[in-house]
């Protein structure tokens, strides 16, 4: 299994196109659901920008649940909450 890595706004809107896609051919790419939902209420150009530097597969990214959530199961489970990506958003999509 490949590593993971967590994806930021900064890094999507600076990096290239064929840089994002090198990542993602040795890192599982990470996406916080702030960063998705950011996007996606964003303008047209820039979220077409971003999501169009991603693989055109179904589902380029793992998506993970905000840091509220993984605090709100540390606490109930009085124990840590583990990697992001313990905590996947299951959800079928596609940027294109």
């Amino acid at each position: 299994m490949k590593r993971g890595v967590v994806l930021d706004k900064n890094f999507l809107q600076g990096a290239s196109r064929s840089e994002v896609l090198e990542l993602a051919a040795s890192h599982q790419l990470i996406m916080p659901a702030a960063l998705f939902y950011e996007l996606l209420t964003t303008s047209t150009e820039t979220r077409r920008k971003c999501f169009g530097k991603l693989p055109q597969t179904e589902n380029p990214v793992v998506l993970v649940d905000h840091i509220g959530i993984l605090l709100a199961h540390e606490i109930a489970a009085r124990r840590p909450s583990g990697k992001p990506s313990g905590h996947r958003i299951q959800l079928r999509f596609r940027f294109s």
